[in-house]
């Protein structure tokens, strides 16, 4: 008896045929998650990233009036923000920037609870819904981060809108959200004793080491422009520089 096979390409048909959109997306990483999270016994990084994530969800909904106009998922130590993007958009331009300045804020807020992150911003097709996300847009923005970012700094893909002030440009010619521009001028204060204690805590590991000197770094280079204004309010920023010396105590007291 002869039995007709049903081509097995038709098995998992869908009757609507998927559409992936254009995006600006961000995805987030907070580095050396793996061994905090063995550390993490009384679960404190497990509140920290659910205050910083939920601040992030609470900001994204201020992004367009309709839903599918924005996104965002977490999954363990991973954050992917997207929101829509419209050549023709008149208001383009102001969505980007504060989409920018969330990214930044988020970083901020993650430096704060003492995490450093790292991160890529792609603007490309991408097809998102409750069960997963796809597009080259989300491929572009890991890539970044796992291949380019290599330091504390969230880059932004070449020939998106680089001249914006929450974008800077780094040694190495590649374009990263100016974080410290995102929120109020206090950061750097907030910031000095937290960047010392990490690196008390990456004195022996010299990779981290120099993840955390670019982050100081950049720190300094921010109270330096602070102090550049010559304004006298902004004289007090001169006791957050980290200096050199502070720096060569640290790593020589191993």
């Amino acid at each position: 008896m002869s039995r007709k096979v049903k081509d097995m390409a038709d098995f998992g048909k869908t009757k609507k045929r998927l559409h992936s959109s254009q995006y600006y997306v961000a995805y987030i990483d907070i580095l050396g998650t793996k061994k905090i999270v063995q550390n993490d016994e009384n679960d404190n990084y497990l509140n920290d990233l659910n205050n910083i994530c939920k601040n992030a969800i609470k900001r994204v909904i201020w992004f367009g009036e309709n839903k599918k106009d924005r996104f965002i998922k977490i999954f363990s130590d991973n954050i992917l923000i997207a929101i829509k993007w419209d050549e023709n958009d008149n208001e383009d331009n102001d969505k980007f920037s504060l989409f920018i300045q969330l990214i930044g804020s988020i970083q901020n807020r993650a430096l704060i609870k003492g995490y450093l992150v790292r991160g890529g911003i792609a603007k490309g097709a991408l097809y998102k819904c409750n069960t997963f996300v796809h597009g080259k847009a989300l491929i572009d923005a890991v890539s970044l981060e796992e291949k380019n970012a290599i330091y504390p700094r969230i880059i932004v893909q070449p020939g998106i809108k680089s001249s914006l002030p929450f974008i800077k440009k780094d040694e190495d010619g590649l374009y990263y959200i100016n974080s410290y521009q995102c929120s109020v001028t206090s950061i750097v204060t907030m910031a000095k004793p937290i960047l010392l204690d990490k690196l008390r805590e990456s004195k022996k590991d010299l990779k981290v080491r120099q993840k955390v000197l670019w982050a100081i770094n950049y720190h300094n280079n921010h109270v330096t422009h602070l102090l550049s204004y010559n304004v006298p309010e902004f004289a007090e920023y001169n006791e957050d520089f980290i200096t050199e010396q502070e720096i060569e105590n640290i790593i020589k007291d191993e």
